[in-house]
């Protein structure tokens, strides 16, 4: 059976430095800039710091190649300003997402539309993705468990 596939994803993690409150000013609106110029062009579905105080940064991008991603990366003022340790770039295949208001995959048998309404939302899985990945990035403790 044919089928539509969900555009692919982009997830962008960073790695910031231990003093990275100390060391940002200079560069934070420029970074943060770089960051909302994304999101204004809808190349980039969200965007923001991970950690109390911050650890890390997450973006979620959308249509953009690995290469597209690179030079992003290369180009961000906190790359530059060696305020990044280390960086990650993943691709995700969407399966389902509160930003499109309906599952991806439609439930075809009242067996589906019982697993579906029993499943937790879409959104109830990207609250505990971001809460986990608060929790600590991926590359110290482990992929976030999602729910299928």
């Amino acid at each position: 059976m044919a089928g539509t596939s969900a555009p692919c994803l982009q997830i962008l993690q960073y790695k910031y430095v231990e003093d990275i409150l100390e060391r940002r000013g200079p560069h934070r609106e420029a970074h943060l800039k770089a960051a909302a110029d994304q999101v204004k062009a809808g190349s980039c579905l969200i965007a923001g710091a991970s950690g109390n105080p911050p650890s890390g940064a997450l973006f979620v991008f959308k249509g953009k190649s690995s290469k597209e991603i690179e030079e992003f990366v290369k180009a961000d003022p906190y790359i530059k300003a060696g305020l990044v340790s280390d960086w990650q770039a993943e691709s995700m295949q969407q399966c389902a997402s509160p930003m499109q208001g309906r599952p991806v995959h439609e439930p075809s048998t009242e067996k589906d539309v019982a697993a579906a309404q029993a499943s937790p939302s879409a959104h109830e899985q990207l609250v505990k993705f971001v809460q986990q990945f608060r929790e600590g990035p991926s590359w110290q403790t482990g992929a976030p468990e999602m729910s299928s």
